[in-house]
């Protein structure tokens, strides 16, 4: 080689070790730095002129000096040194993670001289392979589904996560197309991701369903980024997929349950510890009046009656320990000041940690209920006070007839002075006043006889025939009114008790005389078709102020001759077959007297009816046939 070529090669060595991007050190076999490189600078921070002439150790940190002498040796016996991380440390005292090989530097002769170094900052390269290392732990501990897939849909990674929500390894899914866990109907999605993925979109909470290796559909949320190379351009995609199964289940339970509370008949109401209304739903609204918006945020007294305000307290004080309340019947209020009585059952409602933080109740209106239990029970009183009173009025009733014979023949003795004759008369009276009780009362609850087809002009006549004698001595005169009309299905007795007692009544009114009007149409009411009987007297009228008990037991307004049955049983009477009556009463006018309507159905249902008390020309519900 000529000393030209010699020198050409000294300048092109010099140069690619002064442009070199690593630093690159000569020394002696002292460990004595001869050349320092621009990327020496760099990297350490020293010039040139700070490092040549100093011992190489300046860059060693204290610990690691020993290994020089090692370096040495072997570069004298003109081996290199070569070492993929170790460290030195900076002009600043920075210590930096470094690659590094020794060369030995040989004379013209092949003789060591020294040796000279390349290094290399891999502080940067190994700090992001630490975050590629902890990156991929991440993925790899998840309890997400993290896969990766190119551009194509085909997956590249896969990781533990993921082999445990859709039962694929990661053998089986990598190189596969990630349309193997996408159900048939739902593939369609896939072109679309991919066409946002490419255009560099993020899609993020996605909901969709996926279908395991067991064919188990998944519901699962998906956030899906688009992966990026050094140069920014779009390669594949990283997918995380969350199992929602359970989430979603919860929900549609949520769903479900608030649906049925929605829709329930029942108020169904819940409140926080401090009495506070929470929800409110639609039952409640139709109970108690208030809508949600108007009643969620106050106190639950506000439908609580004030006297029982005391019972909110120990409420909750027995939801706080956990108590559950079932059927306790109370009064509520509604918005309109009605009382409500209702069964409230109450049970605590707990937060995820078992906690008792409110109480859900519900509401049952009750009082159509205890109307009925109400009305049972005293149906039943009444019929046991019925089957007493007739025990009592036959037991009496045998030896009143006796003692009214006794009195009759002893008034007839020719011996008697006419003192002791009234004194037996006025007794007569009184007891035939009481059998005439016992008769009435032996009536009533007598009857047994199966309703049947009865024409009520035949009952009327009968009635009418039977106080033919009375009428005369009375000087009353009677008129009747009855048009052809259709038979009542009836109990006869019965019907021919109703006819009899209007009768005597209005007989009972005209001591002086007058006229009985008697009439029978055919009616047309809203409950139904049926028949209007009228008894119409000239007395002196019934007193307004007494009209609401007229129909009351043992309630009269006769006071010598009065029993205070009669209208009474008048009304039950009609009662049992769904009819009414009505009185009408001029005791205020000058024509005066008194008018009784009863109302009997055709439909007969034999079932207690509503009866009316009326004040002057006062009906119901009449209309035209």
């Amino acid at each position: 080689m000529t000393e030209h070529l010699r020198e050409n090669l000294r300048y092109l060595f010099a140069a690619i070790v002064e442009s070199s991007d690593d630093a690159i050190i000569s020394k002696d076999l002292n460990g004595i730095i001869t050349s320092w490189n621009p990327a020496a600078t760099r990297l350490f921070g020293y010039s040139a002129e700070e490092m040549i002439g100093q011992p190489v150790l300046k860059l060693f940190p204290e610990e690691l000096k020993y290994q020089e002498a090692g370096i040495l040796a072997s570069l004298r016996s003109g081996k290199g040194v070569r070492q993929d991380e170790t460290i030195r440390v900076h002009k600043n005292g920075t210590r930096l993670l470094v690659s590094l090989s020794t060369s030995p530097i040989f004379d013209g002769e092949h003789n060591v001289i020294g040796g000279s170094k390349i290094l290399r900052d891999i502080s940067s390269h190994k700090a992001a392979e630490l975050a590629r290392m902890r990156l991929a732990a991440i993925v790899e501990s998840s309890d997400d589904a993290i896969v990766a897939k190119d551009l194509n849909g085909i997956v590249m990674s896969w990781n533990k996560a993921a082999e445990r929500l859709f039962g694929y390894t990661e053998k089986e899914m990598i190189g596969r197309s990630i349309t193997t866990i996408i159900p048939p109907e739902l593939q369609y999605q896939e072109p679309e991701i991919l066409r946002k993925i490419r255009s560099g979109e993020r899609i993020e909470h996605f909901e969709t369903e996926r279908v395991s290796k067991s064919g188990e559909r998944i519901s699962v949320s998906l956030t899906i980024s688009p992966v990026k190379d050094t140069h920014g351009r779009v390669i594949g995609a990283s997918k995380i997929a969350r199992n929602i199964s359970e989430r979603r289940a919860a929900e549609e339970a949520r769903l479900r349950l608030a649906a049925i509370v929605e829709s329930s008949d029942d108020a169904i109401i819940s409140k926080d510890l401090n009495g506070i209304i929470t929800s409110w739903n639609k039952a409640a609204e139709r109970l108690f009046g208030y809508t949600a918006d108007e009643i969620v945020g106050r106190s639950i007294l506000t439908i609580i009656p004030p006297e029982l305000h005391d019972e909110e307290p120990g409420i909750l004080r027995r939801l706080a320990a956990g108590e559950r309340i079932e059927h306790h019947e109370t009064e509520r209020i509604s918005k309109s000041g009605n009382r409500i009585l209702v069964s409230l059952t109450i049970s605590p409602i707990r937060n995820d940690k078992g906690r008792v933080v409110g109480a859900s109740k519900i509401a049952r209106d009750i009082t159509q209920r205890k109307q009925i239990e109400m009305a049972l029970i005293q149906s039943e009183k009444l019929a046991a006070t019925g089957r007493m009173a007739a025990t009592i009025a036959h037991e009496i009733n045998n030896p009143l007839e006796a003692v009214v014979n006794l009195i009759f023949l002893a008034r007839n003795q020719a011996s008697l002075d006419d003192n002791v004759r009234n004194y037996l008369l006025t007794a007569e009276k009184e007891i035939e006043r009481v059998s005439l009780i016992a008769r009435q009362t032996l009536g009533f609850y007598r009857e047994t006889t199966v309703p049947a087809p009865v024409v009520i002009h035949d009952v009327i006549r009968d009635v009418i025939a039977v106080y033919q004698s009375k009428f005369r001595s009375h000087g009353i005169r009677v008129q009747t009114d009855m048009r052809a009309i259709r038979s009542l299905t009836v109990r006869k007795g019965e019907l021919t008790q109703i006819i009899s007692n209007l009768i005597s009544n209005s007989i009972d009114a005209m001591p002086q005389g007058g006229t009985l009007f008697l009439s029978v149409r055919e009616v047309c009411r809203d409950k139904g078709d049926g028949i209007e009987v009228v008894v119409k007297d000239q007395g002196t009228g019934i007193p307004k102020e007494v009209l609401p008990r007229l129909f009351e037991p043992f309630f009269t307004t006769k006071r010598n001759v009065g029993t205070g049955l009669g209208l009474w049983i008048v009304r039950q009477f009609l009662e049992n077959h769904n009819g009414e009556i009505f009185v009408e009463s001029h005791s205020e006018r000058v024509d005066r007297g008194t008018t009784f309507r009863i109302f009997l159905p055709f439909a007969n249902q034999f079932s207690a009816g509503n009866n009316t008390v009326v004040d002057v020309n006062e009906k119901a519900g009449e209309r035209a046939c």
